[in-house]
């Protein structure tokens, strides 16, 4: 059993090594510094929340990222999942799913007119597409990432 709470960086500073394991796993270079700073500026602007899977113990097993951001075509307000992840040992459970509909709940709480996910190539794509549209998202773009050598 898992609980689910919304919680900021300063309460919970292990959430920096769950994010090092999504990079790792995104083939994303990590900067835990940088990241630090970067998510506390958002939580100061008010528009950067985490929302954690806890076990029975309070250890935090999964977090999911999100940004409110404004569409720069309208001036909507979008909820943005900017990470989800759930520890590799605690992901044959409901941890994930719980944290994806507290992240929508949420969205609709603080009226956010539109929720966009994301999901990477190399991780479980079909499956995490077919859930999103069984949740009423409907695909938008594909984005594309090149390496830039100075």
């Amino acid at each position: 059993m898992s609980d689910i709470r919304l919680f900021k960086l300063k309460e919970h500073p292990e959430v920096l090594e769950l994010i090092e394991g999504f990079s790792t796993e995104a083939g994303q270079p990590y900067n835990k510094h940088y990241y630090k700073g970067f998510w506390e500026s958002l939580e100061e602007d008010g528009v950067g929340q985490f929302f954690g899977s806890f076990d029975a113990d309070d250890k935090l097993i999964g977090v999911l990222a999100a940004m409110l951001v404004d569409d720069c075509f309208n001036g909507d307000t979008i909820a943005n999942e900017h990470f989800w992840y759930v520890d590799p040992e605690h992901r044959r459970g409901s941890h994930g799913i719980k944290l994806f509909k507290k992240f929508i709940a949420w969205s609709e709480e603080v009226g956010a007119k539109r929720i966009s996910m994301v999901h990477l190539a190399s991780l479980n794509a079909e499956k995490l597409g077919k859930l999103y549209e069984r949740m009423d998202f409907v695909p938008l773009e594909i984005h594309y990432i090149k390496k830039v050598v100075a």
